[in-house]
């Protein structure tokens, strides 16, 4: 999921950055300094790159797994709530980036725990 995720969040910088995605003179204004790099460079920085290292940590099962997730799924969730409050760009669609970024939120605190559980002492232990 997260790394379907990137590469879809990078495919979509490339996009918007070389104009292959035309959203229109309305959507356009509303952008950050009305600018479709600026956009994209955001796109990348904001959800691109913490989804690449969710799957990083996730694929390599590294300590920072659970941070990172959690941290990507809540990024991806404000990037949708920008899109619709600021940017005006609401879609039926972004119930799928949304659903997405709800899961990956719910799998890191899933797997925060487990984590926590695990380094829990045991019963009896010194």
């Amino acid at each position: 999921m997260t790394l379907g995720s990137s590469a879809v969040a990078f495919a979509a910088a490339v996009a918007v950055i070389s104009g292959g995605t035309y959203v229109g003179e309305e959507i356009e204004r509303r952008m950050p300094w009305e600018s479709p790099v600026v956009l994209g460079v955001f796109l990348t920085i904001i959800v691109g790159l913490p989804m690449a290292r969710a799957t990083y940590d996730l694929l390599f099962r590294t300590d920072q797994a659970a941070g990172t997730t959690l941290m990507a799924g809540a990024l991806l969730l404000g990037w949708v709530a920008i899109q619709m409050t600021h940017i005006h760009a609401v879609h039926p669609l972004l119930v799928v980036p949304a659903a997405i970024g709800v899961t990956l939120v719910v799998a890191g605190l899933y797997f925060a725990h487990q984590v926590s559980d695990d380094k829990e002492p045991a019963v009896g232990d010194p």
